[in-house]
C-alpha cells in the first residue's frame, strides 16, 4: 500500500502537467504539433511544404490520435494525455509481461517502478512527442505474443497483429525491434 501511495503521489503531478501545463519541449513545437496544425489548417492529411523533411515520411498513427484529441477539444491543452495514458498502459504492460515471466508480485512491482522511474519517460509522458505510444504498443505486442503462445487463442493473435501494426504506424523502430520476437513468437 506504501509503494503504491507513492506512485500514485509520483504520477498525480504529471496528470496535473499532462492536462493542465501546454506542450512545451522542443519538439513539440518545432515537429510535432506543427504537423498536427498544418494538418488542422489545411483540412486534409496530404502532404505539405516544410522544412522539417520528417514531417513527411515518419509514421503518424500516434499523431493522428493526438490530432483527434485536438480537435475534439478545440485546442492542444489535453494533446499530452496520449502520451501520459500510453505512459499508464506501459507500466501495467511491463508487469503483466514480467507475470508471464513468472515473477511474483514483487517482481512485478520492480519492473513496474523501474519503468515508472525512467526520466525519458518522466519527460515525454506529458509531452505530445510519441515515443511512448510506440512504446505502449511494442509492449503489448510482446506481451500479446507471450499470451499466444501459452494460449493460442484466435484473439491473442489478433491483439497481437493489431499491437505490431499500431506500433509500426506509430514509430518505424518498432518493426525492427520486433523482428526477433516475431521469429521467437
Amino acid at each position: 500500500i506504501v509503494i503504491t501511495s507513492v506512485a500514485l503521489l509520483y504520477m498525480l503531478p504529471l496528470l496535473f502537467l499532462a492536462i493542465y501545463a501546454a506542450p512545451n519541449n522542443f519538439d513539440s513545437h518545432m515537429y510535432h504539433l506543427n504537423r498536427i496544425l498544418i494538418w488542422i489548417y489545411n483540412g486534409n492529411l496530404d502532404h505539405f511544404p516544410t522544412m522539417h523533411l520528417q514531417q513527411l515520411y515518419l509514421n503518424v498513427f500516434a499523431e493522428y490520435i493526438v490530432l483527434d484529441t485536438v480537435l475534439l477539444s478545440g485546442s492542444d491543452q489535453f494533446s499530452g494525455l496520449i502520451q501520459f495514458g500510453a505512459f499508464i498502459g506501459s507500466i501495467c504492460g511491463i508487469s503483466l509481461i514480467a507475470k508471464k515471466f513468472g515473477l511474483a508480485k514483487d517482481g512485478q512491482l520492480l519492473a513496474a517502478i523501474c519503468f515508472l522511474t525512467l526520466p525519458i519517460g518522466i519527460f515525454e509522458s506529458t509531452s505530445t512527442q510519441v515515443d511512448l505510444c510506440g512504446c505502449f504498443f511494442f509492449i503489448a505486442f510482446v506481451h500479446f505474443g507471450f499470451e499466444l503462445l501459452e494460449e493460442k487463442s484466435a484473439l491473442a493473435l489478433v491483439a497481437m497483429m493489431q499491437s505490431l501494426a499500431f506500433g509500426g504506424f506509430s514509430k518505424y523502430t518498432i518493426l525492427i525491434f520486433a523482428i526477433p520476437f516475431a521469429i521467437y513468437f
